[in-house]
């Protein structure tokens, strides 16, 4: 398959730019990067989120004396301080920060992944599934086991 990338309009009304995809692909994006990231809702407060979290994570580490891979460390610290720079700079809106997140690949792989997780927790659990599985039949499960565990002998 080649690396020809095919492009079309973004579906919203107002914008003028293109989505770019394969021309593999089943499904392709319906909007650019960009009105995706300013339909996020609120970009600064998943990011601050993010911080808390891997603040939180470090000190865990740290505390446990859990070593993990240092190639892996140095690029996490590396996005946490992206992360914290770029919410210093865009201290009045998300304007800013949608433009930032739109010129930094990593810093917009973040705020899609970051949206998809507080969706899919947003979720009701029904339409999440439980926790509980239950296998499709319980024969094999209940004809094992030591004779006083209710096995019949």
């Amino acid at each position: 398959m080649g690396d020809n990338w095919l492009k079309k309009k973004c579906l919203k009304l107002d914008c003028k730019r293109y989505v770019f995809y394969l021309p593999h692909w089943k499904v392709s994006q319906k909007y650019c990067d960009h009105c995706h990231l300013a339909e996020i809702g609120d970009l600064r407060s998943l990011f601050v989120h993010f911080l808390k979290i891997e603040t939180i994570r470090k000190s865990l580490r740290e505390s446990c004396g859990r070593h993990e891979d240092p190639q892996l460390s140095v690029e996490r610290e590396q996005l946490r301080i992206k992360v914290a720079n770029s919410l210093e700079k865009c201290r009045c809106g998300t304007d800013c920060l949608v433009k930032l997140c739109e010129q930094d690949k990593k810093l917009m792989r973040l705020a899609f992944r970051l949206d998809k997780e507080q969706n899919f927790l947003k979720r009701p659990r029904s339409k999440r599934g439980s926790k509980r599985i239950l296998p499709k039949s319980l024969g094999p499960f209940l004809q094992g086991g030591a004779p006083g565990l209710g096995k019949r002998s």
